[in-house]
């Protein structure tokens, strides 16, 4: 076995060969890839970054991109981690690659499936079918690569729209003396696109801050995050919440579009002209983002913004599902199971002290 550095073009190569012939298979994997690790994007500007192989015999059987983002001191990350059935030494030597880089640029934690930041993509999914549009997604057997590993699990929930709406009008009625008037402003995703994208960067540092795994976001990276969804989102797709003037939370939401991705492709014009223009809309609506400053936590602000989204959500929608929870955010898990109560999936990342 060799262990080399490979550039992207040979890496994308290799993840396609992993999922060749995957009936679940929808490829939210190359868009994000690129906006990670291509050298003139902006996130790659404030990371170290180096993509590694294991090769047998020039094939190569495991692969991933070590990236140490230089806001997340003491964490090097094995993002975009790949690999072939039963390569259970080929993968040993790539972790033992990944913890000498890490020590000698003084990390002491390596995390492996955090793909460069929570926003882009993060965790291994147990026994997932077809993933949703922005979802990670990867074989089952992966887990078993780091069986020796500290598992952080995440979740998802969902359920019907129909029940939803009556647990979201319940509580309508029950905290209507606690609900503060908040003034609801949608994204402007057109000429006011940057100015929006300031907005949504400055919330997001703000209310996510000391969350795990969370780091600080430059203005330029959520612009490049965005830039290639923006021809499929609404204006209504991401929804500000101010008071008094202020924008003191945000959710962030939109349709399942990998509804109208064929298996082993991705969102791409096809998609744009199903959804744009022939109006093909799935039934399934994705809650991403939901967050709000805690000072206004208690003043009902997520429940006016979940109401406000789900009442843009179209008529065609049946399924309202969150995008992933940290298990151990025990509040955010009991908002979110307040209104969808189902179990959807489970994800995991892996920790190891070095």
């Amino acid at each position: 076995m060799q262990l080399q550095t490979i550039r992207l073009k040979e890496y994308l190569a290799f993840m396609r060969t992993v999922y060749k012939g995957d009936i679940n298979f929808k490829d939210n994997k190359t868009g994000i890839i690129q906006i990670v690790c291509q050298k003139n994007r902006p996130f790659f500007r404030a990371t170290l970054q180096e993509i590694v192989c294991v090769k047998s015999d020039g094939r190569i059987l495991c692969a991933g991109v070590l990236i140490i983002n230089k806001r997340a001191s003491g964490e090097i990350y094995m993002s975009f981690f790949e690999a072939l059935p039963d390569c259970k030494k080929a993968v040993s030597a790539l972790v033992n690659y990944a913890v000498s880089f890490g020590r000698k640029h003084a990390c002491n934690k390596l995390v492996v499936a955090l793909d460069g930041h929570v926003n882009y993509s993060v965790g291994f999914g147990q026994d997932i079918e077809s993933p949703t549009f922005g979802e990670s997604y990867s074989p089952n057997y992966y887990h078993d690569y780091f069986a020796d590993f500290t598992r952080v699990k995440f979740l998802s929930y969902y359920d019907s729209r129909q029940l939803v709406q009556e647990r979201i009008e319940r509580d309508l009625k029950l905290f209507e003396d606690n609900i503060e008037e908040t003034t609801m402003e949608y994204a402007d995703f057109g000429r006011g696109f940057a100015a929006t994208m300031r907005r949504y960067t400055d919330l997001n540092n703000e209310i996510f801050a000391g969350h795990r795994y969370y780091s600080f976001r430059n203005y330029d990276e959520d612009v490049d995050l965005f830039r290639d969804m923006v021809p499929l989102l609404e204006n209504n797709n991401l929804i500000f919440a101010k008071q008094d003037g202020k924008d003191i939370g945000f959710v962030l939401w939109y349709p399942d579009f990998n509804e109208l991705v064929s298996v082993g492709k991705g969102a791409s014009v096809r998609t744009y002209i199903l959804y744009k223009i022939l109006k093909k809309r799935p039934k399934t609506a994705k809650v991403v983002e939901i967050g709000v400053l805690p000072e206004y936590r208690q003043k009902c602000a997520v429940l006016s913004l979940f109401a406000t989204a789900l009442q843009e959500c179209s008529a065609d929608t049946n399924k309202i599902i969150s995008s992933w929870i940290l298990d151990e955010n025990t509040k955010s898990k009991a908002i979110t199971r307040r209104y969808t109560s189902i179990l959807n999936k489970e994800y995991f990342t892996y920790e190891k002290e070095i």
